[in-house]
């Protein structure tokens, strides 16, 4: 089996040592969690055993398989499934709904709050996400009144993806992507603005987030270690619970601070410890490691939003 998802080939019977895709589709039976999985622009299904892994998967994610298996189904189709030894996680993957990284291109995802026609064209209003409440105008070129009248109609206050460009008049659409209503985006409004308490439906994502916190959490023990000998089990408990308010309890407040990306947090931290590293004040300034936890509280900023 190839393990390169660019020209993937998948052989029954064969391990899977490492595969992540779309979730596009989510059922369940007595035996586990199945459907549809997009890799690159090939569609999988997939197969899971783990019924206690049902909440976590949610359409929208990026389901992770390592040291899976590939079957046939009844059906002669591959399934892609985490097998005897397998293991399956799942991943928010921001890009696939948001990509600005070129200059004239762009994926967009909101909800589609106002629509004009304008000349035989269509402008419309879409609530991003990320900037939070965000608003981007778009413009839609058609000549054919009958395709203008079934967008208005299809999209209005839906969940869009939007792929486009930028030219002179502004974001022009390349194409419109109606995502279903079991979609984590309508889950994400859902906690947003109806039901706070609901943030549980992302324990998975917010899990892993806590972990690379606590990854990056081993660097500034040793930092605080190599300037003071005597440091307390308090004092690195303080330095833990520090770390994670400066993510969680910063500028994207709950379930916004979800979309925080692996790569953001392990940014801001990199960025952290290298001002702590930098600072030639720190020993002289600060006798106790606890002064030093109390200045990055009060004085160092917590994350902001970088998109």
């Amino acid at each position: 089996m190839s393990t390169n998802q660019n020209n993937l080939v998948l052989e029954p019977g064969k391990t899977i040592e490492y595969i992540e895709g779309e979730i596009l589709t989510v059922k369940f039976s007595k035996w586990g969690i199945y459907g549809k999985l997009k890799i690159k622009n090939q569609i999988f299904n997939y197969s899971l055993k783990d019924l206690d892994f049902s909440k976590k998967v949610i359409v929208g994610l990026d389901l992770i398989i390592e040291k899976g298996f590939c079957i046939k189904n009844k059906k002669d189709e591959i399934v892609i499934t985490d097998g005897k030894f397998g293991k399956a996680n799942i991943k928010l993957k921001l890009e696939r709904y948001y990509d600005i990284r070129e200059k004239q291109r762009k994926i967009l995802t909101g909800i589609v709050r106002q629509i004009d026609k304008a000349n035989n064209n269509i402008i419309f209003e879409i609530e991003q996400f990320i900037p939070p409440y965000h608003i981007e105008r778009c413009i839609i070129l058609s000549t054919n009144e009958e395709t203008l009248e079934k967008i208005i109609d299809a999209n209005k206050n839906k969940i869009s993806r939007i792929k486009g460009h930028l030219n002179e008049t502004g974001f022009q659409v390349e194409s419109i992507e109606i995502l279903p209503e079991n979609h984590f985006w309508y889950k994400f409004v859902e906690t947003r603005d109806h039901h706070p308490d609901k943030i549980d439906n992302f324990s998975q994502i917010i899990t892993q987030q806590m972990e690379v916190v606590d990854s990056l959490y081993e660097s500034f023990r040793k930092f605080i270690f190599n300037f003071w000998k005597d440091v307390s089990k308090s004092s690195l408990i303080t330095l833990k619970e520090l770390l994670y308010s400066k993510i969680f309890l910063g500028e994207l407040k709950p379930p916004y601070n979800i979309l925080i990306t692996d790569n953001d947090i392990k940014n801001y931290f990199n960025t952290m410890l290298d001002f702590c590293t930098n600072s030639d004040f720190i020993k002289n300034t600060f006798e106790e490691p606890e002064d030093f936890i109390l200045y990055l509280k009060n004085f160092y900023p917590n994350y902001r939003f970088q998109h």
